[in-house]
């Protein structure tokens, strides 16, 4: 930053690719595409949670995992109106306003926030593709376990409670020299993804929570479809129940669900995978260069 040489005649500080010296959000594509999403988010899972209340559905467990799944998603519209609501406030005066927004607790939540969504967002994806792949595997088996929704219940608290830990220990104070005050602080939008900084304090914390996770559990995702595709079509249609034809169609369907899911976060994990491969020493090399030419140009 231009403090680190108050006697250089012009500085002009880059941005990061997303936040300038000026703005939040560094261009109006960036801008519209956070508000397109965030109000389709919030908008499209409302519908979807209220659609699923009214209506009756004949397989209850499963609009069950579907409401709260859409759920899920709508927390990352909120988030993303947060930003984009933020984004208007501190148009124009970015940098002088970036430490307070950075450290409030408006965008400690936010982080939070996100977290909760995504992760939460990948548990209740792994969870319905277990269903509709025991659906499939193992027929009647999935139909008694349907007579009821208390199970479903019991997993779906579950799942959320282990996305709000995940979550909220950064926060909790408890592993305070781990995490230290800035785990949700490294960026505008609040994102502990530390790709631009990938050695951060408890940088294995988020290649835990962003990378093994998701990837386990985008693998299991996989591994079950395609288990899932060959058994349908290794069986006969003139043997298949009228469940299993159901199931069958649900699963085809509920595929489009996981691939659009798999698409928004495949870029997550290569970008931060990538951002591990370049090393520490490299990062603080470039911090050093920076310091150096500043320094230099006095």
């Amino acid at each position: 930053m231009c403090w680190w040489a108050p006697h250089v005649r012009s500085c002009d500080p880059k941005g990061d690719g997303i936040s300038s010296v000026d703005n939040l959000l560094d261009n109006i594509i960036l801008r519209s595409c956070v508000w397109l999403m965030g109000l389709i988010g919030v908008a499209g899972n409302l519908f979807v949670i209220v659609s699923r209340m009214v209506l009756r559905e004949p397989n209850r467990v499963h609009s069950f995992y579907i409401k709260n799944l859409a759920l899920a998603d709508l927390l990352m519209g909120v988030f993303l109106l947060s930003i984009a609501v933020h984004d208007v406030r501190f148009r124009g005066e970015f940098l002088a306003r970036q430490h307070s927004w950075r450290h409030s607790l408006t965008c400690q939540f936010s982080g939070m926030l996100s977290t909760v969504s995504s992760e939460a967002s990948v548990l209740i994806l792994t969870l319905i593709t277990l269903d509709r792949y025991l659906s499939i595997v193992r027929p009647f088996a999935a139909e008694r376990s349907r007579a009821s929704i208390s199970p479903a219940l019991a997993i779906i608290s579950f799942l959320w409670i282990v996305s709000f830990s995940l979550s909220y220990l950064p926060l909790s104070g408890y592993f305070f020299q781990f995490f230290g005050p800035d785990f949700y602080s490294t960026n505008g939008l609040c994102l502990p993804l530390h790709i631009h900084n990938p050695f951060d304090p408890a940088w294995e914390y988020s290649f835990f929570l962003f990378v093994i996770l998701n990837s386990t559990a985008f693998s299991f995702i996989c591994f079950a479809y395609w288990r899932m595709l060959r058994i349908i079509q290794s069986s006969s249609l003139t043997i298949r129940s009228t469940q299993q034809k159901q199931d069958t169609l649900l699963a085809k369907r509920f595929g489009l669900v996981v691939l659009t899911d798999f698409l928004c976060w495949a870029p997550v994990i290569i970008a931060k995978t990538l951002a591990m491969s370049v090393g520490g020493g490299d990062c603080l090399s470039r911090t050093a260069n920076t310091k150096i030419n500043y320094t230099a140009q006095s």
